[in-house]
């Protein structure tokens, strides 16, 4: 937060970081998905399963230790918001004092964007990217209104459905942005001084003109790039951590719970170094867990899609050689 001058905390830059990688891989999942059923069935398949375990595990585990009187938590359980909560993809705290698990606020509005990307796609958007791109520019609009100009957007009853306005132009600029860098994969280079170009950037809105406000807005292009420069870069075995089994979902649901259960517990023994460390390795065994009994399985349901015509790779410039991209076919404007 200082670091920013009060512009971003560190959640805050990695949901942004979260949401632009999450529109380049779900515009991705829609290319090379047989239709709308298909693409709807692998992204519940993907979301739902860990989801309600993760709520399950938080409200019915968590919760309780967390509560000085257990017997008052359960008899105060508040089951029928509880369930239908889920159901939306929503966990209904059953505490209203602590928050048990509040990572959780973000899946919502993730699935939401899966359905934004659908709706993009059956419109033929997706394939037309100079919308795209108006569309970004759009949600970067009202953003800007929010941040310059205090400018708040109404809820209505509905609001249950589509959660709070005033997070969208945010949560949506981040995700379209990640929708444009797959749309211009094939034009897109990463190369190392944009890479450290786009670093300047952000120094510069972050640490040296902080009154400028402007981090925000820069986040999803350069902070987009720069994120996208470091997931290509060549990492040897590191590369392919993630194919004996992807922990990253697993960890985002367990580890708030986990970091208020030791603090509970070894409170006087922690400080923020072990803290983070004993709450990585614990929450990497939930992870673990999730994903051999939970995901994985309901993974392997997913239906066989049909093969991207466009690679989703985006090129990165070897050092004095000029880059071609590695997609030599373009999405049709």
């Amino acid at each position: 937060m200082l670091a920013t001058g009060g512009q971003r905390t560190g959640g805050d830059l990695a949901v942004d970081g979260f949401f632009i990688l999450s529109g380049f891989l779900i515009a991705r999942s829609w290319t090379s998905s047989r239709g709308l059923g298909d693409y709807l069935r692998r992204r519940a398949l993907r979301i739902y399963p860990g989801f309600l375990m993760a709520v399950a595990v938080s409200g019915l585990i968590a919760g309780p230790l967390l509560h000085r009187s257990p017997a008052a938590y359960w008899k105060n359980f508040p089951w029928r918001a509880f369930l239908i909560g889920g159901a939306n993809l929503n966990f209904v705290e059953p505490i209203k004092s602590v928050s048990i698990n509040a990572s959780l606020w973000s899946i919502r509005y993730e699935f939401l964007c899966y359905l934004a990307v659908a709706g993009l796609g059956l419109c033929g958007i997706l394939s037309r990217r100079r919308f795209v791109a108006l569309a970004f520019l759009a949600c970067m609009s009202v953003y800007a209104g929010q941040i310059y100009f205090n400018l708040r957007l109404p809820g209505s009853r509905l609001s249950w459905l589509y959660c709070s306005p005033d997070s969208w132009p945010r949560l949506m600029s981040d995700f379209l942005a990640g929708v444009l860098f797959y749309c211009y994969r094939d034009r897109i280079v990463l190369s190392w001084p944009l890479a450290i170009g786009a670093v300047m950037g952000l120094l510069a809105m972050g640490v040296v003109a902080p009154s400028l406000q402007a981090l925000p807005l820069a986040v999803p292009v350069l902070g987009g790039y720069v994120l996208f420069f470091a997931s290509y870069l060549p990492m040897g075995r590191l590369q392919h951590v993630a194919r004996r089994g992807d922990l990253s979902y697993g960890l985002y649901l367990y580890a708030y719970p986990i970091q208020l259960l030791l603090v509970k517990a070894f409170q006087p023994w922690l400080n923020p170094l072990s803290l983070f460390l004993i709450a990585l390795a614990v929450t990497a065994v939930f992870a673990a867990a999730s994903w051999r009994f939970v995901e994985s399985p309901f993974l392997r349901l997913k239906r066989s899609s049909r093969p991207s015509q466009d690679r989703p790779e985006l090129a990165i410039e070897p050092p004095h050689a000029t880059a071609e991209p590695l997609t030599p076919t373009a999405p049709s404007e």
